[in-house]
């Protein structure tokens, strides 16, 4: 099959070959020889906020209640995360796709809300940007909407991807810890370092980036980081 070459790390693919069903509940199965056509999604479950690190949690592609695909998640080392490789198994293109996942650590079945169209021979995300299987469905805004030092004498001004904060004067901007809240869930990083509010720790002698990505993947945002040290206190006449 051409699209199996096109697919990174296809040894990962076992799952979608043959008549496929799972020791585990619940008991979907899929039979591949019904179907002339398939298309991938490689993504990565997510439950109550927290991602999928067990294999034994299933995720199953169904398309008007019939199984279109089962798989689980596969421990990829070179990212330490584990990663779905669905096949999706159809004939004809544009039905929707719905998905429910097995949490196998509570022994329940959910559904989840995002659904996608079948498309033969697709591909939708990958390894390293992963389609994300969620529920509750997770935020896919990338916003940052407060930001602060925790000083007694500051004030922000967060105007489009720019966030402006005056320091008290003498403040010493090498070990700055900052404050910040943003969109739900979202990841927020500096150089590729995750960053924790009130924890994570930088140096704004010059302007920074935090990159805030959403929490279900889908969205970027940049901002740019300038810290303005307050003039002198006046001495009086």
């Amino acid at each position: 099959m051409k699209l199996l070459m096109r697919i990174s790390l296809a040894c990962f693919l076992c799952f979608g070959i043959g008549n496929t069903a799972f020791s585990a509940a619940p008991a979907w199965s899929v039979n591949v020889n019904d179907y002339s056509n398939s298309m991938t999604v490689t993504g990565a479950i997510n439950i109550d906020f927290q991602e999928s690190r067990d294999v034994n949690d299933v995720i199953g592609a169904f398309v008007n209640g019939t199984c279109r695909g089962i798989a689980q998640p596969m421990y990829v080392p070179q990212l330490d995360r584990y990663i779905v490789f669905l096949l999706v198994y159809g004939d004809i293109a544009n039905q929707q796709i719905e998905f429910k996942v097995y949490d196998a650590s509570t022994d329940d079945t959910r559904v989840i809300d995002k659904t996608m169209l079948f498309k033969v021979n697709g591909i939708t995300g990958s390894a390293s940007d992963p389609y994300i299987w969620s529920n509750p469905t997770l935020s896919s805004n990338a916003d940052i909407v407060t930001f602060d030092f925790g000083l007694a004498v500051s004030s922000t001004a967060i105007i489009d991807d720019t966030i402006f904060v005056e320091v008290p004067y003498l403040t010493d901007l090498s070990g700055l810890v900052a404050n910040f809240a943003t969109s739900p869930n979202a990841y927020v990083r500096v150089d590729d370092s995750l960053q924790a509010s009130g924890t994570s720790a930088n140096d704004f002698t010059s302007i920074i980036a935090y990159d805030v990505e959403s929490a279900d993947e889908t969205n970027n945002k940049r901002y740019f980081i300038k810290v303005i040290i307050a003039d002198a206190s006046p001495t009086g006449l």
